[in-house]
């Protein structure tokens, strides 16, 4: 786990064991994001507090309806709070940093998700003309089945952020649960023109409330 070559939140590098569990193909689409508001009125636009997400939470929608063409994208504009509350309806979690890193590398533990050397055209990377989330399973999935882990969308965590949280970290199923202000995100962005943000090491972080248009989640089991 981590990166020799990469930024310093990513060192060092160290072995993790990870115990069984299971990640959802895909992130979480609008079309499955609706299901849970008409179920969870306390999570829609109208009723949601700041606290638990900020002023952008879900700025494409009208009340509970995405726009039509979009069912089938990533839902996005979703705080760590809204993700972590899905997940929980769905009888799932969110992964930790240590299961997602592991997942996204595939059997061969690649550099980006899936291969060892960049090629921009497998990968949801450098849109300019769409940046209201991306059309699920789009590209080629990974060894173990998993699409767009490099690239895509953010996607929330289970963790709590440090930058040197590696340093102390667990050598079997961490997850980083010292609260601090900040949750870890994965995956990069398809808004990113740097291969580099894309990698399965890459960690970045935010404030659980926060919402922008390349966050999304995927659940895990």
């Amino acid at each position: 786990m981590g990166s020799a070559d990469g930024n310093s939140n990513e060192r060092p590098i160290h072995h993790v064991e990870i115990s069984s569990f299971h990640l959802d193909r895909t992130v979480v689409t609008n079309r499955q994001y609706a299901e849970f508001l008409r179920e969870n009125p306390a999570w829609r636009k109208d009723t949601i507090s700041r606290e638990m997400a900020d002023g952008d939470y879900l700025n494409l929608w009208d009340g509970i309806q995405y726009p039509e063409e979009l069912g089938d994208h990533s839902v996005i504009n979703v705080s760590w709070f809204a993700a972590a509350a899905y997940a929980n309806w769905k009888g799932q979690r969110l992964p930790s940093e240590a299961e997602w890193e592991y997942a996204a590398g595939g059997p061969r533990h690649c550099k980006w998700s899936l291969a060892k050397e960049f090629d921009p055209s497998l990968y949801a990377f450098n849109y300019r003309e769409d940046p209201i989330g991306f059309r699920v399973a789009s590209y080629p999935a990974n060894g173990y089945g998993l699409f767009e882990m490099s690239g895509g969308v953010w996607e929330w965590t289970q963790d709590f952020y440090e930058v040197d949280y590696y340093v102390r970290a667990a050598d079997k199923d961490p997850v980083n649960l010292i609260e601090t202000n900040w949750k870890a995100l994965r995956g990069g962005s398809c808004l990113f023109d740097d291969p580099n943000y894309l990698r399965c090491a890459v960690r970045g972080s935010n404030k659980p409330n926060a919402c922008h248009e390349d966050y999304g989640f995927r659940c895990a089991l």
